[in-house]
């Protein structure tokens, strides 16, 4: 193995383990681009070398660092800290580019405005993946979630929130309205009017069947983005792979705890998940999962953590329009082996610590791609994570 060639991976993080004042161990925890996050310990008793190597690293000293042979090298190369220059991964980068509606749409008339809660983000309340550009964020006239848009400097620049949209074409208007950020004053009254009665069906029915599908809780180009997106965080090592069989249920998925754009998303459905819970709620923590050809979900109760879970379809492989086959069942008061079907976007909330639920085989060649936003009662004093 020619070592001249190999470079340290930059996303691998180390972790000194010491018994007493003495290191035992060093684990190293690395995305492998192709594969997925490993975690590797390696033992001071057992792997000397390597693990002074290790240390050498986290202590900022290469110079004190003992050479290598071949077969250390390898196992370096195996745990994720050391890569050939074009297995370096590299972390993507979120966006919803504005889509330029295709020649012969219908052009708007002059009575659409701007979303009247149209905002501008700085570089600084975004989360680091967010891709660089012009960001504003778009409030959902119905649930009030705010997804982000990203425009070029000229189009935002265009835009004034209540107002008209300024200097720019029919096809960029087209696509300003796909993307939510124009809205006519019609719109605006019905979709404020129905946020406000948002809350009463869905609150007398959670309350009576502890569950409530929520359709259409983010717009397809915003859920396309997001499956687009963890396909790309899969394909570059940055999630964890999980291959497990439980009471005979085979259980094969890409999980990542507290993904940074969830997490930008889950704070925001705090106050619809309040308002059909009936009580104020708070969020714990979100979970993302693309389960793999073959996956099944044991039926199951959720910990503390969960007692109100919003699990949302992000995508669907081969054919997003598929989703639906391939349903949650929930064992409910009223009824057993309930089956709820999603589309891309929808979302299903549950009671998830009193409602058994789990998912038969998925068919040979589907993934399917999901956020699991948790809350908790606002008053839970138990840790979040």
């Amino acid at each position: 193995m020619n070592d001249a060639a190999l470079v340290l991976n930059p996303y691998a993080k180390l972790v000194a383990e010491r018994s007493g004042d003495s290191l035992a161990a060093v684990r190293v925890v690395a995305p492998i681009k192709g594969r997925h996050v490993t975690t590797t310990t390696f033992f001071r008793d057992d792997r000397r070398t390597v693990t002074e190597f290790l240390w050498g690293l986290v202590q900022g000293q290469p110079d004190l660092q003992p050479e290598l042979d071949e077969r250390e090298l390898g196992d370096l190369v195996g745990a994720g800290l050391l890569v050939a220059p074009d297995a370096v991964p590299e972390m993507p980068r979120f966006s919803v580019p504005l889509a330029i509606a295709p020649e012969g749409e219908a052009a708007l008339d002059e009575s659409w405005m701007v979303h009247p809660d149209l905002r501008a983000c700085s570089t600084q309340e975004l989360p680091a993946v967010f891709a660089a550009g012009s960001v504003v964020q778009v409030p959902h006239l119905a649930t009030r979630v705010s997804l982000p848009v990203w425009l070029d400097a000229d189009t935002a620049a265009a835009l004034t929130p209540g107002e008209a949209p300024r200097s720019l074409s029919p096809r960029q208007r087209s696509a300003l309205r796909r993307a939510g950020v124009l809205v006519s004053a019609a719109e605006v009254a019905a979709r404020r009017a129905s946020s406000a009665e948002l809350g009463v069906e869905p609150r007398a029915r959670f309350a009576e069947n502890a569950y409530w599908v929520v359709r259409g809780l983010i717009p397809g180009r915003f859920a396309d983005a997001l499956a687009d997106h963890y396909r790309r965080v899969i394909a570059e090592g940055f999630m964890h792979f999980k291959d497990q069989i439980t009471e005979s249920v085979y259980s094969t998925r890409f999980v990542k705890h507290q993904e940074p754009v969830a997490v930008h998303v889950h704070g925001q459905l705090a106050a619809l998940v309040s308002q059909i819970a009936g009580k104020p709620v708070k969020p714990s923590y979100a979970f993302v999962s693309s389960y793999e050809p073959g996956a099944e979900l044991a039926r199951h109760v959720d910990r503390a953590q969960c007692e109100y879970s919003l699990s949302l379809q992000v995508g669907y492989a081969p054919d997003r329009n598929l989703s639906e086959a391939w349903p949650i069942y929930l064992d409910t008061p009223a009824a057993s082996q309930v089956p709820v079907s999603l589309r891309v976007g929808d979302a299903l909330l549950y009671r998830g610590r009193q409602l058994p639920h789990y998912r038969y085989r998925l068919p040979e060649g589907h993934r399917s791609i999901h956020i699991f936003f948790h809350f908790v009662d606002q008053e839970f004093d138990a840790p979040l994570g």
